[in-house]
């Protein structure tokens, strides 16, 4: 259980990089990268704490 929570941890951090980069290159709207930036942060501090609980 813990190598798909540390798993999902990579992904998310990873679609923020990304979306990101996409950002920075003006292939994205910056509202569109706050939703993405909101979501995955939220997904973070579960797994986060599911980790830790």
């Amino acid at each position: 259980m813990l190598y798909i929570q540390i798993i999902t941890i990579i992904a998310l951090l990873l679609t923020v990089f990304f979306s990101y980069d996409e950002y920075k290159k003006g292939t994205m709207k910056l509202r569109n990268f706050k939703i993405i930036c909101v979501c995955e942060g939220v997904a973070l501090l579960g797994m986060i704490y599911l980790i830790l609980a």
